[in-house]
């Protein structure tokens, strides 16, 4: 069984200015028992490229997945079909 105790789950769409400033935030939790799923959703900037440096520099956190532009919250339920914790509230 999985010791991870949260899976946060964050669509990006051409989200290169904010994501380092977010991804940081989160890879910088107390909380050491979480995964970050990223979900480019088709980003035409150079956030795909962002990402999957996270996900170098923090391989046991991060995971990044890409897919077609399907819209936000076509983003966010791809994300938890990743989650390793589903249990979860979605805003």
């Amino acid at each position: 069984m999985s010791d991870i105790k949260v899976s946060i789950v964050v669509p990006i769409y051409n989200l290169e200015k904010y994501i380092p400033r977010c991804l940081d935030a989160l890879v910088n939790q107390t909380l050491e028992n979480i995964e970050i799923i990223c979900v480019n959703d088709g980003s035409k900037d150079s956030a795909p490229q962002i990402i999957e440096d996270y996900k170098k520099r923090y391989p046991n956190k991060v995971k990044t997945f890409h897919k077609e532009n399907g819209g936000e919250w076509s983003a966010r339920t791809y994300g938890l079909k990743q989650a390793t914790r589903r249990i979860c509230r979605i805003y």
